[in-house]
C-alpha cells in the first residue's frame, strides 16, 4: 500500500512563484492629498501610516531560519545578502576566519566594514556619563511633561533644562539622578564599575586584533571568497540617535546608541565622536590593507570618518599600493562637530582640522581622478556651518576630474575658486548644493560659471543662505531639459528668484532686478 505523498502543511508545497509573491507584498500607497489623518493618526500621537515592504529585513532573516522553503530561495538570498557587514570585533573576526560564503557568493553586491562599539580611548568617567545619559534624558522628558500640564501647549518655558543644569553643577551627575529618580536607582556603582571593566577588556582585545593584523587576515579571507564585489563602505560605529529606541533599563551597563544634544548634561556628541576617532583610523587602515591584499576591484566607495580626525592614513603610506583607477563613485561623509562645540574652537584649530580633512579627500581624489564620474562629500548637509571649505587651498588643491558627471556637497564653498574649478570638470551635468555657505567670493561668480559651463547642468539647491542681509535661503531645481520648480509653489519670492535664475542659467535672461535684490549688482 502506498504511503500518503505528503503529511506536511500545504505551505511547504507552494511553488516558488507564490513564495516570492509573499515576500513582495507592500503596504498600499496612500494619496495624502485625498486622505486626512484621523485624530489617532496625527503627528502628535506618534502614529504613522506604514509604507514600503511588509516583509522587512528582520522578517526575511527569520523566514530563512525557520522555513526550509525560504532557506535557499534565490529571491530571498538576494534581498538578504545584497549588503553584508563585517565587524572588527573579537567574536565577528573569529566568524570571518572560518565562514564559508560559497552559498551566498552570487548574491553579495557590497561589503560594509564597521568597527565595534568598543573604543580603547574610553575612560571610566566617560563610561559613567554615557551609561547614565538615557536616565538623565528620561528625567528631563518627565520634567518637560509636567511643564506641559501647567503651561499653555504653545508656551516656550525651558525651566526644566535650567533646573537640571543647576542641579548638575551643584550635585554632579549621580547627585542629579538621586534627586530626581522615582524609586531606587536602576544600577549600583559596583554594577557600573563591572560594566566598565567588561567594556575595556573587549576594547583592548579589539585593539590587539588590529595591532596583530588578525583583522586584516580575516577580512582578506572574506574578500577572496567574494571576487565580484566592487561596492565598499568603510564606516564608523553609529553611536548617535535622535531619541531612545529601546528601554535603557534592559540594556544594563552596556554602551548602546543614544541621543546627543545641547540639553544633554554630562555627555555630549563631541565625547563619542572623539572616542571613536582612533578606532576609525585603525578600521580604515585595516580595510584598505585587506582590499589591497585581496586584489578587490573598487568601483564604488563610501568613507565615513571623524571630521576633525588626524587622518594619519592620508600620509603614512596606507594608500600607496591601493589601485583606485576603476573607482567611479566616491562618497566622503565625515561626522562633523555640533555648532556649540565649533563655537569654542580657535581659528587655528579650525584651520588645522580643515586642512587635514581636505588633504584626506584630495589624496583619495588623486588616485581616482581619471575615471571618477560621481563625487559626494558632506552629501546630507547636516553640518552646513562646518569649517571645511571646498575647494581647499594649496597645497591641497584638488585634481582635475575630466569625466565627473555628478557633484553633491553640503560643505562651505570658496565661491571664486569653485567657479574656476567647475571648468576643470567639463563633463559635469548634475550639481547639488545642500545648505552650503559661500565664502571668499560672490554667488554671482558661481552663477556665471554654471551659465558658461559647456554642459547644461541639472541644478538642485537646498537652503542656500544666499541673501545675508535678509537671511533668506534659496531652494530650487533647474532642469535645462525639462520642468523646473521652486521649493514652495505658493511662495512668490521663491517663484521670482527661481524664474530669474532659470533664465540666467539658460542664457535667455540678464541680471535683472530680482537677482540684484538677492545677490547685489553684477555686470
Amino acid at each position: 500500500m502506498e504511503m500518503p505523498t505528503s503529511g506536511a502543511p500545504a505551505f511547504t508545497r507552494l511553488p516558488a512563484e507564490l513564495l516570492i509573491s509573499i515576500l513582495e507584498q507592500r503596504y498600499p500607497e496612500v494619496d495624502n492629498s485625498k486622505t486626512e489623518l484621523s485624530d489617532s493618526e496625527t503627528e502628535d500621537s506618534g502614529t504613522e501610516r506604514p509604507w514600503g515592504d511588509i516583509v522587512d529585513f528582520d522578517t526575511l532573516k527569520s523566514l530563512r531560519l525557520a522555513c526550509r522553503q525560504y532557506a535557499y530561495l534565490p529571491y530571498l538570498l538576494e534581498k538578504t545578502f545584497q549588503w553584508i557587514r563585517i565587524e572588527a570585533s573579537p567574536d565577528q573576526v573569529e566568524v570571518a576566519e572560518s565562514v564559508d560564503l560559497s552559498c551566498i557568493r552570487p548574491y553579495v553586491k557590497a561589503v560594509v566594514f564597521v568597527p565595534s562599539k568598543y573604543s580603547w580611548a574610553m575612560t571610566e568617567q566617560k563610561f559613567w556619563d554615557i551609561i547614565w545619559a538615557p536616565r538623565v534624558e528620561e528625567i528631563y522628558n518627565a520634567l518637560r511633561e509636567k511643564e506641559r500640564q501647567i503651561w499653555d501647549a504653545w508656551g516656550r518655558d525651558f525651566s526644566a533644562a535650567a533646573e537640571l543644569k543647576k542641579d548638575f553643577e551643584e550635585l554632579g551627575l549621580m547627585g542629579l539622578i538621586e534627586k530626581h529618580a522615582n524609586g531606587p536607582i536602576q544600577f549600583t556603582k559596583d554594577e557600573v564599575a563591572k560594566g566598565y571593566e567588561r567594556y575595556m577588556y573587549l576594547a583592548q582585545r579589539t585593539r590587539e586584533l588590529f595591532e596583530s593584523k588578525r583583522v586584516e587576515r580575516a577580512w582578506v579571507r572574506v574578500l577572496t571568497q567574494l571576487p565580484d564585489v566592487q561596492f565598499f563602505n568603510i564606516g564608523i560605529w553609529e553611536f548617535n540617535c535622535g531619541h531612545m529606541e529601546q528601554d535603557w533599563k534592559k540594556a544594563g551597563c552596556e554602551i548602546e546608541i543614544h541621543p546627543h544634544g545641547q540639553d544633554r548634561l554630562g555627555h555630549s556628541h563631541a565625547v563619542c565622536r572623539r572616542l571613536h576617532a582612533s578606532v576609525g583610523e585603525a578600521l580604515f587602515r585595516a580595510a584598505v590593507a585587506s582590499l589591497i591584499a585581496a586584489q578587490s576591484t573598487v568601483s564604488w566607495l563610501e568613507v565615513e570618518c571623524i571630521l576633525d580626525d588626524e587622518f594619519i592614513w592620508a600620509h603614512d603610506g596606507t594608500l600607496d599600493n591601493w589601485d583606485l583607477s576603476q573607482l567611479q563613485s566616491l562618497v566622503f561623509n565625515p561626522v562633523g562637530a555640533a555648532r556649540q562645540e565649533i563655537e569654542q574652537w580657535s581659528d587655528e584649530h579650525k584651520d588645522a582640522a580643515s586642512a587635514r580633512c581636505g588633504h584626506a579627500l584630495v589624496t583619495l581624489l588623486r588616485k581616482c581622478s581619471s575615471g571618477l564620474t560621481e563625487l559626494k562629500f558632506f552629501p546630507d548637509g547636516q553640518y552646513g556651518d562646518n569649517y571645511l571649505v571646498w575647494p581647499p587651498a594649496a597645497p591641497n588643491k584638488p585634481p582635475k576630474l575630466p569625466v565627473l558627471e555628478e557633484l553633491t556637497t553640503g560643505t562651505n564653498l570658496h565661491l571664486r575658486t569653485l567657479s574656476r574649478y567647475l571648468l576643470q570638470c567639463p563633463s559635469l551635468d548634475y550639481l547639488r548644493l545642500e545648505g552650503c555657505k559661500g565664502v571668499e567670493g560672490l554667488w554671482p561668480e558661481l552663477w556665471d560659471a554654471i551659465r558658461d559651463h559647456p554642459n547644461r547642468m541639472l541644478i538642485e539647491f537646498d537652503d542656500l543662505p544666499c541673501n545675508m542681509e535678509t537671511f533668506e535661503t534659496c531652494s530650487m531645481r533647474y532642469d535645462p531639459k525639462g520642468a523646473s520648480s521652486a521649493e514652495d509653489e505658493d511662495d512668490e519670492a521663491a517663484d521670482a528668484i527661481e524664474y530669474s535664475l532659470r533664465n540666467y542659467f539658460s542664457g535667455k535672461g540678464h541680471w535683472d532686478h530680482t537677482l540684484s535684490m538677492w545677490f547685489g549688482d553684477w555686470d
